[in-house]
């Protein structure tokens, strides 16, 4: 892509400046070659990064619960957003759940954060030999930190025990959030690492209220909007922390001057695909608690590229003026954050 220039004008007047290599791909992971960075990944078979992305989740999943001395045994879990289900099924296999059950609006390739098509028993297979092979009776990070190379891995899980694998009851539900109580059985554990793809949180967390029940973990992976790539590489733009410099009017103008060519999916992405009107976590965790959902623990990543990219805040004129202008409650420490985990209890 070439700019058509390198800066941008808001509507007051002030540039900012644009520029893809100094300030957008230095924080992006690679994509597969011959494509572009907003490019979902083709169809092909599990690649050894989206491996260890499994993995590494399943992993961390496991470390949070044992250090908030959440016993898993004979327990249920339900991961909402689940994708490919290799969430659910491989943390079942490793642990003492009783059994699993994976939803999602989405089949593969059906949305653009969607997994490629690929079949998902094979999927699974490879990914436990991997760890049979690797990690034997405990999954520990040293092990097989060398396919986590892109990940936001700042969070390094401890060793932790596998249990014998065996054959366990998963199933998958075609169901998005809003209609999850379709379901209708009520959960130990809930996970979901689509939050942030989700309008309406009001909602959601009441639906989720009604899969639960006394004493249920809520854990959500969560990446926020106001991060430095809260909108994700999809619609993510060459200004440092750009989607919170500019209105939204300004935004749509931006695209139509430096993504004429997929400016009606960035739109859609930006304001259909991720939350909006847009939430942080403070919303998040008032919402929850109105819902009988207590904030039980909450850890921060920091992403990895932070070194990379921070410092870009020189470059731009009144840039927390601006901010400040546009966003006057926001805290700073979801600005600097990578991922949240944060993990509520039902009381």
């Amino acid at each position: 892509m070439t700019l058509k220039n390198n800066f941008f004008i808001k509507d007051n007047g002030q540039k900012l400046p644009v520029s893809l290599n100094d300030y957008l791909l230095p924080a992006l992971s690679p994509t597969t070659k011959g494509t572009n960075y907003w490019d979902s990944k083709p169809t092909s078979d599990i690649s050894k990064d989206q491996l260890g992305r499994i993995v590494l989740q399943v992993h961390q999943i496991l470390d949070i619960f044992s250090s908030l001395g959440v016993d898993l045994n004979n327990k249920n879990f339900l991961d909402i957003g689940t994708g490919n289900g290799m969430i659910p099924r491989l943390i079942l296999e490793l642990s003492g759940l009783a059994y699993s059950i994976g939803s999602d609006p989405f089949l593969d390739s059906e949305h653009s954060t969607s997994w490629q098509k690929h079949d998902h028993n094979k999927t699974l297979i490879e990914i436990k030999k991997f760890i049979d092979l690797k990690c034997k009776n405990f999954l520990d990070f040293n092990k097989y930190s060398k396919i986590t190379e892109y990940e936001n891995s700042t969070f390094i899980p401890k060793k932790i025990e596998i249990f014998e694998q065996k054959e366990k009851n998963y199933r998958f539900e075609n169901l998005g959030v809003h209609e999850i109580s379709k379901i209708r059985d009520t959960f130990d554990i809930i996970y979901c690492k689509a939050l942030e793809h989700i309008s309406n949180w009001e909602d959601a967390f009441s639906e989720i209220s009604k899969v639960s029940k006394k004493n249920t973990y809520f854990y959500i992976k969560h990446r926020s909007f106001f991060s430095y790539l809260g909108p994700h590489r999809y619609s993510s733009i060459e200004i440092p922390w750009g989607h919170l410099l500019l209105t939204d009017h300004e935004f749509k103008r931006f695209i139509s001057e430096f993504h004429e060519n997929r400016m009606v999916e960035m739109d859609r992405f930006y304001f259909n695909d991720l939350t909006y009107p847009r939430k942080t976590v403070s919303d998040m965790i008032k919402i929850a608690y109105d819902r009988g959902f207590y904030l039980h623990g909450i850890k921060i990543e920091p992403p990895k590229y932070r070194e990379k990219v921070f410092g870009k805040i020189n470059d731009i004129n009144n840039f927390w003026l601006i901010l400040k202008t546009n966003f006057p409650s926001l805290n700073l420490e979801e600005m600097f954050s990578g991922i949240y985990h944060i993990v509520f209890k039902k009381v």
